[in-house]
């Protein structure tokens, strides 16, 4: 295949879960912005008011006034405020909704009862902790760093987490096996838990029991290790496991003291993520911090215009060329405003979820978008976007000579890793770069604009590319892939690739 990609103004999908949807995700932000009123209505005429209402209440005033400074769409598009947003509905809104129903009537019951359909599933919470944990590792963030909303590359920062998101995601984390990120959350939340003064004790035992045995599985059972099984004895004493765990910390560090830490039995360290990954992912994440090897050097790039065909004479096509040597190309302006509306709005019906490998592999191995197809036959704009698309690049396009067009919707955290295949490209707030392993290029993400290269050398050797993790904001792409076997008169074969 010989490959354009298309970008596509960023806007909403139309999945089926709340967390790829940004439509949903703001429906929830506009229903939470009415709740603390009526919730307010409702503790005013009650005689007894449990404490934990009141916080609840006090911490949606709070989050309610950020939401308005920041505005509905930056601000369900942060993934730390999404997050919160996402658990709130499904364990307090929840929890709440049930114990009124078994109550009297009162518009608050009748409020979460009716908007019950659109709560959050477990799956949403999950795919948004993913995205969190996905963005961390490829553009190596810290667990403090994201804890305070603080997440590079993006315009501002998100909402701090609390005790129990940061437990949350470490508990996420401990479940893939992920031991060093599990640590280093659930030191995070043991942190958040002791500046409460009323601190629930059994919270507090169980980040223990989670972090001291985090700690011992990455083979860190120096001081802070120490200290950790000892608050934790201080907190469970009755516990059975804890000592258990404990006798095997006690022989790991006689282990390491004969032996020492780097020749840890196998069973030891198998918490890292880095462990197992290809060679080429460290680059793919490297890139994707921007941080390239090589430096382009500017007198082999140039730009200009091409009007040879006739539907460029009135409006030239504006041509970059990024690498010279593989012929990867940024297209500016190739698609207008109408035809990026007229595309989202047909897509967005047909748009399903896309998983690019098994599901029962770890997040950072999983591809997430939403895919939809749609061909020359849907619509004007697509026939006309295909007849410049063909008069820029001199290829076939129409009929069999290329596949429909494919729109891709990333959200946060969406990203596929690196293959031979794809690419997208479109404006977002931090994140989604687009990289050419090769090439040690990195393209940010320009709406309008295309990248075009040739996914097969002559001789048929394919281009490595990816595309980063979404950090803030979301992005709608639209690919063309246009086939070889068709070209063999406008792109001939050559003696030796």
């Amino acid at each position: 295949l010989l490959v354009v990609i298309i970008a596509v103004l960023h806007s909403s999908s139309s999945t089926g879960d709340v967390f790829t949807s940004l439509e949903k995700m703001k429906g929830l932000a506009r229903l939470e912005s009415f709740l603390p009123t009526i919730l307010e209505k409702y503790l005013d005429r009650q005689q007894v008011i449990p404490r934990v209402l009141l916080d609840f209440l006090d911490l949606l005033k709070t989050q309610t006034r950020v939401k308005n400074d920041m505005g509905l769409d930056r601000f369900v598009l942060h993934p730390t405020n999404a997050f919160k947003m996402i658990r709130r509905f499904l364990k307090h809104w929840t929890e709440l909704a049930n114990y009124l129903n078994k109550g009297p009537d009162n518009d608050l019951k009748e409020m979460l009862n009716v908007n019950r359909p659109i709560f959050p599933k477990p799956s949403d919470l999950l795919a948004c902790a993913e995205a969190i944990l996905r963005i961390q590792d490829v553009y190596n963030l810290t667990a403090k760093q994201i804890a305070k909303g603080h997440i590079s590359m993006a315009t501002e920062p998100g909402l701090p987490l609390d005790a129990d998101e940061c437990y949350e995601l470490g508990y996420t984390n401990h479940k893939w096996k992920y031991f060093e990120q599990a640590r280093d959350w659930m030191w995070e939340a043991l942190l958040q838990i002791s500046m409460i003064q009323d601190n629930n004790l059994h919270s507090c035992g169980i980040v223990l029991e989670y972090l001291s045995w985090a700690e011992y599985q990455v083979g860190d059972l120096g001081q802070e290790s120490d200290i950790s099984y000892h608050m934790f004895f201080s907190y469970k004493p009755e516990s059975t496991k804890a000592y258990r765990s404990l006798d095997a910390m006690q022989e790991e560090i006689i282990y390491q003291k004969k032996f020492g830490k780097d020749n840890l039995p196998s069973r030891v360290n198998v918490g890292n993520r880095d462990k197992g990954k290809e060679d080429h992912a460290f680059d793919y994440e490297r890139l994707c911090r921007g941080q390239p090897n090589k430096v382009r050097i500017p007198k082999q790039l140039r730009c200009y215009y091409k009007s040879s065909h006739p539907l460029l004479r009135l409006k030239p096509a504006k041509i970059e060329v990024l690498d010279p040597d593989r012929q990867i190309l940024l297209l500016r302006d190739v698609i207008n405003e109408s035809q990026m509306q007229f595309i989202k709005e047909l897509a967005a019906p047909k748009v399903s979820s896309l998983h690019l490998s098994p599901t029962n592999r770890s997040p950072s191995e999983r591809r997430f978008s939403s895919s939809a197809w749609l061909g020359d036959a849907d619509g004007a704009p697509i026939a006309a976007l295909s007849r410049r698309i063909e008069a820029i690049t001199d290829f076939h396009v129409t009929g069999d000579s290329a596949e429909s067009l494919q729109v891709v919707h990333f959200g946060i955290g969406g990203h596929f890793e690196p293959r031979y295949g794809y690419n997208a490209l479109n404006f977002v707030d931090a994140g989604g770069s687009n990289v050419f392993l090769d090439s040690e290029l990195s393209v940010s993400p320009q709406k309008g604009s295309a990248v075009f290269w040739l996914n097969m050398r002559r001789s048929g050797k394919e281009t490595l590319h990816a595309a980063c993790p979404v950090i803030v904001g979301h992005k709608w792409v639209a690919k063309k892939w246009i086939r070889e076997r068709d070209q063999v008169f406008t792109r001939r074969c050559g003696l030796h690739e």
